[in-house]
């Protein structure tokens, strides 16, 4: 899935979120499976749920009852989410967006040590 709306890109800046989809793009789970796996309070991860399913990366595909509850399962719309390239330039504005950049840029260097492939650090930019 390609991202062009900046608000929907905005929210993949914050941890909790990318943590979330990378999760439900394997399997299903339940806002308390979340809770559990991230060590996070229900509530958060509830809101943090709300925020995915209104911009369309996660849907519910089922609901369990447990006990006297009933508990939703949820489950990724797509098995990878691309930011438009064009969205990437406007959201280094926004300094979390960036943080959250720049941080994924460097998991990609380190990653390229791997294969022997370095980048000069004044090529890097």
């Amino acid at each position: 899935m390609i991202i062009k709306d900046p608000e929907v890109a905005k929210l993949l800046a914050d941890d909790t979120r990318r943590r979330i989809l990378h999760m439900l793009r394997h399997k299903e789970l339940s806002p308390a499976d979340l809770a559990k796996a991230l060590d996070k309070n229900y509530s958060s991860i509830q809101h943090h749920l709300n925020q995915l399913i209104q911009a369309g990366l996660i849907q519910q595909t089922r609901e369990e009852r447990v006990r006297n509850m009933i508990q939703p399962y949820y489950h990724a719309t797509a098995h990878r989410y691309l930011v438009s390239y064009s969205l990437t330039e406007n959201l280094q504005r926004d300094d979390e967006y960036a943080q959250y950049q720049e941080a994924t840029l460097q998991k990609m260097f380190k990653g390229l040590k791997a294969f022997d492939i370095n980048a000069p650090e004044d090529k890097r930019a």
